[in-house]
């Protein structure tokens, strides 16, 4: 008989896919990979994030002046874990090129028949992504990127495909160190789907500014994103740098009106923060990011710079 995954578990996987980002597929796609970017709700498309361009801005890779390399691992909601690893290098005179993994392990799930008869098995369900970035400052005013990404879907004995590429800009103004960053993501197409059935991908814009604030140790960010079959969000993030080692951040997004269930902690979906250490060339950052009464996603990002 046709197997079918009717656990609870699974059905709560499959809502995890479509909270707040449509009908398109391959949502690794769009999944944050970095404790500074969670923090300040996404809001890093205008932001010099070095080897983290690789998902925010590819244009971003451009301003890493050091080899970089970190590793980040997110505790989602249920028994659903995430990470990334990534590496970049900078090349004299030739900007810098970047290569990252990122996963998500969605847990194991009993299999049962058409019948809801448990079969005694189980099954996995998880995404891969493979990611080769390049950016460089093209002009004194302006860097740009590209990057691009193979992504793998597995769900029990069937896979899915799809290859796609990212493209951004940073622009420098002469205006009070006003940043402007935009991009496009994952333009591309998918290459083999579940059975008969392709998912689109989730296309998407960026648009945003960052501000380092004269009198004060603190850059803002605000940011404005469109996904297909999506709303428009708006993600606004600030980072307080302490001192030379010791940096606070915080974010909000409407997002979060997309993860409200009417449960008392619901005024607080959306809302981001969390801190970041360097020292001696190792980089340490954890972020906290609410998702209302659903629960709270925790990531850790281990790093140096070298």
């Amino acid at each position: 008989m046709k197997k079918a995954a009717i656990t609870s578990g699974f059905i709560l996987f499959l809502s995890f896919q479509a909270i707040g980002q449509g009908t398109t597929g391959f949502e690794i796609m769009r999944s944050e990979i970095s404790s500074r970017g969670a923090a300040m709700a996404g809001a890093m498309v205008a932001m010099e994030t070095g080897l983290d361009g690789l998902f925010y801005n590819p244009a971003a890779l451009g301003s890493a002046e050091k080899r970089n390399a970190n590793l980040t691992y997110l505790k989602h909601l249920l028994d659903i874990e995430s990470g990334f690893i990534g590496y970049s290098q900078p090349v004299k005179d030739y900007g810098t090129i970047a290569a990252g993994i990122n996963y998500i392990n969605f847990g194991r799930f009993d299999e049962a028949t058409a019948f809801g008869e448990l079969t005694g098995n189980t099954f996995r369900a998880a995404d891969l992504q493979f990611t080769l970035g390049y950016g460089k400052k093209i002009l004194e005013w302006m860097s740009a990127g590209v990057s691009v990404k193979y992504v793998r879907s597995e769900i029990w004995d069937v896979t899915s495909s799809a290859a796609a590429f990212d493209a951004g800009g940073l622009i420098y103004t002469p205006f009070d160190n006003v940043k402007i960053g935009f991009g496009i993501y994952n333009l591309g197409k998918t290459l083999n789907g579940y059975y008969d059935y392709k998912d689109e991908l989730p296309l998407g814009y960026k648009l945003g500014f960052s501000k380092p604030l004269a009198h004060l140790p603190l850059e803002i960010a605000l940011q404005v994103e469109k996904f297909k079959d999506s709303d428009l969000y708006l993600s606004a993030g600030g980072e307080f740098t302490i001192s030379e080692m010791f940096r606070l951040r915080a974010g909000w997004t409407t997002k979060g009106a997309d993860q409200r269930v009417d449960g008392n902690s619901d005024v607080l979906a959306g809302v981001s923060f969390g801190l970041g250490l360097r020292t001696s060339g190792v980089i340490f950052d954890y972020s906290m990011s609410s998702w209302g009464e659903l629960g709270t996603l925790t990531r850790v990002t281990i790093g140096g710079e070298f």
